[in-house]
């Protein structure tokens, strides 16, 4: 009897482990599947897998509760926490990824809904992830299952993104918004040549009109003369100023301002916002929906062949007050709007407009207050960044900046072929020097159009009240009398002429001094501010700093020398280098 009993026991303890076990695999199983269906967009699937993997570890936590020397497996409890949390999290993104399917039904046509009432709802299930993510984070902070950084950044985004949209999309008064079609290969300040534009109009919620017309069509009802800024007269050779050349100032708020003031005037139409768009949006949505046909031009356009189908259509033959541009443009607009009103696919596209947004490629300047506030938050509206913005808690930091802007005024699409690379070195001694170095090849096969010499006005943003000391093309000295050297936007900014011709290389080096001392500080930040265009160019930034500094902390990740830091990245989105120093 008491070996039965003996057994007896034994069997159950084998049961309950194995019950254990089992429930344990099959809850991270079903998470694995869970995850698999939110990145596919199949949130019915989602839905379920995640039920399945919560009550999987719920049921774990009840075996492990009751199995004899299970207080020896505090590591096992804290997987099976981590795997109940992240189940909760993964069935109300679930629940939002529907409603999010649902917002966009509703603006775009396809379904009727009260959207407030369903943006409240996806506020509530994004709180939700809010909460579980918070109640688990210490214990994911240990294991490298998620980025935590980049987890906590899109569900606050989520949570605010709820808030607005309703407004954003004309729920309570109607609402239009200009998207400038800038032209990146052939780029400008902030983001590229404004060859088109598109009127897009919301009312109760839902997108009634969008249109897309040829810049020339605007700009041949400009009345009087606007005289344009020195450097597009001399170096564009115009004699006035349209809304064609209008996004001439890399601030991007400051820019929406002239940009309404010439639309206004052409057009006689007042927006409520403008939104910059570049082709390497559309090449990434396209890469999102798959290719579109264009039956008109008997084409069928990808990711692949944008660029280069989108300037055989739009600039071949084209001339001032033709409708070619806008035609493709147009045609190209409607068919990818209809693939969206037929597509589920909506986690891809938000992936990648977040990604452009992200990486400057999308720049968003909205009248609406509450709005405006969330956008410049994330610094998705294209504001040249104030030193306020990047505070660091408790430490008395070197506020330096850097950003690189240029405009090609060689009327051609040369950017198509140009491949540069940033070096950077910080040099401090008994003030801070700085030598940046920009290394131009100029790919373009022949000299005629598309491509040909790239006639590039470069302007270098740096801090305020900063001095020019030299400036180098290829080792030769250029004349700083040529240099144009003003304030804007709260820095100081030089400004001059670099050509690269067909097939050639061009190497140009900057060096000036900030107004700062690192005794006065205990830290060093450099906010290195992407222009929107751009791809992402190979960056070094070097850090030469005398033995009398001990570096305690640095962010991100660099290599060290004796006495010297070394940053390798690119410039695919702002970056912000920080090192904090005892002396």
């Amino acid at each position: 009897m008491k070996k039965l009993s003996v057994f007896l026991i034994f069997l159950l303890i084998f049961v309950l482990s194995a019950l254990f076990v089992f429930n344990l695999w099959f809850g991270k199983k079903n998470l694995e599947e869970a995850k698999i269906a939110l990145l596919a967009g199949d949130f019915k699937k989602a839905q379920s897998q995640a039920v399945s993997s919560l009550h999987s570890f719920q049921r774990t936590k009840i075996f492990l509760s009751v199995l004899p020397f299970s207080g020896n497996f505090s590591q096992i409890r804290e997987l099976t926490e981590i795997g109940e949390g992240l189940g909760k999290i993964a069935l109300h993104l679930a629940n939002t990824g529907e409603l999010i399917e649902r917002i966009f039904g509703v603006v775009l046509g396809k379904e009727v809904g009260d959207l407030e009432e369903i943006a409240k709802e996806a506020k509530m299930e994004i709180d939700l992830v809010w909460r579980d993510f918070s109640l688990i984070e210490s214990a994911l902070k240990k294991r490298p299952i998620i980025e935590l950084p980049d987890m906590r950044k899109k569900i606050e985004i989520g949570r605010e993104f709820f808030s607005i949209i309703p407004e954003v999309v004309g729920v309570s008064q109607k609402k239009s918004y200009l998207f400038l079609f800038q032209n990146n290969m052939e780029l400008r300040a902030t983001g590229g040549f404004i060859g088109s534009y598109g009127l897009a109009i919301f009312e109760n919620g839902k997108l009634l009109d969008f249109q897309v017309e040829d810049v020339y069509t605007a700009d041949g009802q400009l009345k009087g003369h606007v005289e344009p800024p020195a450097p597009i007269r001399k170096y564009l050779g115009e004699a006035g100023w349209y809304l064609r050349d209008s996004n001439f100032d890399p601030d991007f708020p400051k820019t929406t301002e002239r940009v309404k003031w010439f639309f206004q005037k052409e057009t006689g139409r007042v927006v409520d916002g403008v939104i910059g768009v570049n082709l390497f949006v559309v090449q990434k949505i396209l890469r999102a929906i798959g290719s579109v046909k264009l039956p008109d031009y008997q084409e069928v356009i990808t990711a692949d062949n944008l660029f280069e189908r989108g300037e055989y259509y739009s600039e071949v033959g084209s001339f001032p007050g033709s409708t070619q541009k806008k035609d493709f443009l147009g045609a190209l607009a409607s068919e990818i709007f209809q693939r969206l009103n037929q597509t589920d696919n909506w986690l891809e596209i938000g992936e990648a407009l977040f990604d452009s947004l992200e990486e400057k490629q999308i720049l968003i300047s909205l009248d609406d207050e509450k709005a405006a506030k969330v956008i410049n938050h994330y610094h998705w509206d294209g504001e040249i960044m104030p030193n306020t913005k990047y505070q660091i808690p408790n430490t008395k930091y070197i506020p330096d900046y850097l950003m690189v802007v240029e405009s090609n005024f060689g009327v051609n699409k040369s950017n198509y072929f140009i491949d540069r690379k940033l070096n950077h070195k910080i040099e401090i001694k008994e003030g801070i020097e700085e030598e940046l170095v920009i290394h131009y090849q100029n790919n373009s096969p022949i000299h005629v159009w598309p491509g040909g010499d790239y006639k590039n006005y470069l302007r270098i943003y740096v801090p305020l009240k900063s001095q020019l000391l030299e400036v180098k093309i290829d080792e030769k000295p250029f004349d700083l009398r040529e240099v144009d050297v003003f304030p804007a936007s709260e820095k100081s900014v030089f400004g001059f002429l670099v050509k690269v011709p067909v097939g050639e290389e061009r190497e140009v080096k900057v060096r000036y001094r900030i107004p700062f001392k690192f005794e006065d500080f205990t830290a060093y930040a450099l906010f290195f501010q992407k222009q929107s265009g751009t791809g992402g160019d190979p960056l070094s930034v070097l850090v030469d700093y005398p033995s009398s500094l001990k570096i305690v902390k640095i962010a991100p990740d660099a290599l060290t020398g004796q006495y010297v830091l070394l940053y390798n990245t690119e410039l695919s989105k702002d970056r912000l280098f920080l090192f904090e120093y005892i002396q």
